[in-house]
């Protein structure tokens, strides 16, 4: 919306520029039509200097489509690994968990961390409070905790699936029913998901 509406206003600086005057009737001098080219030209580059990446990603990652708020990693651990501020969405995909050097998601509000063999959460992630969407799918998570996820209170979609979860405690999304609208289970080893989670959820 606001790109058309910026092209529409540069369009219309050169366009006005380039028109006879009303009043002298006088076509526009050499130089003014070249400045009112260049004007077309370079206005609409500057519009577009705030998405543009600034310093290098951090060792085996990049940012995808050249967004600075998108980062992408792939074949690391997460020692060392501290975000750009102008990141709040990241992808992990075979990033080992350092448990002495836990993830990071203070600014974070999507994050996909997969086939990484994440087992323990907790010990992976800290910071988790603004998160929006997790994806932990295609992990080898085994279990979760009574109120696993009380520090994600924001959270609105949570992906599980693809792991090893055999049980799922009475509490363990007690601290996000309310709020939660999206929960993916699929393709663990329940035999069967305890009817007692159902009233601790909005569903």
């Amino acid at each position: 919306m606001f790109s058309d509406l910026n092209h529409f206003s540069y369009r219309n600086i050169y366009t006005n520029l380039l028109r006879p005057r009303t009043a002298s009737r006088k076509l526009l001098s050499r130089p003014q039509i070249v400045s009112a080219f260049l004007l077309a030209l370079l206005i609409p580059a500057s519009a577009h200097i705030r998405h543009e990446v600034e310093g290098a990603a951090p060792r085996g990652c990049w940012y995808v489509n050249k967004t600075a708020s998108h980062l992408a990693c792939q074949n690391r651990t997460t020692a060392r690994l501290v975000l750009p501020p102008s990141v709040n969405r990241v992808e992990l995909i075979r990033v080992v968990a350092d448990t002495t050097a836990p993830f990071d998601a203070v600014f974070v509000h999507h994050l996909r961390w997969t086939h990484s063999n994440l087992t323990d959460l907790p010990a992976s992630l800290r910071n988790p409070s603004n998160l929006l969407d997790l994806d932990i799918s295609f992990n080898n998570l085994s279990k979760l905790r009574d109120y696993q996820f009380e520090n994600y209170t924001q959270l609105l979609r949570l992906n599980i699936s693809n792991n090893q979860i055999n049980d799922i405690p009475r509490d363990a999304f007690k601290k996000i029913y309310e709020d939660l609208e999206v929960l993916c289970l699929s393709h663990n080893r329940l035999k069967a998901i305890p009817f007692q989670i159902y009233p601790t959820m909005n569903w």
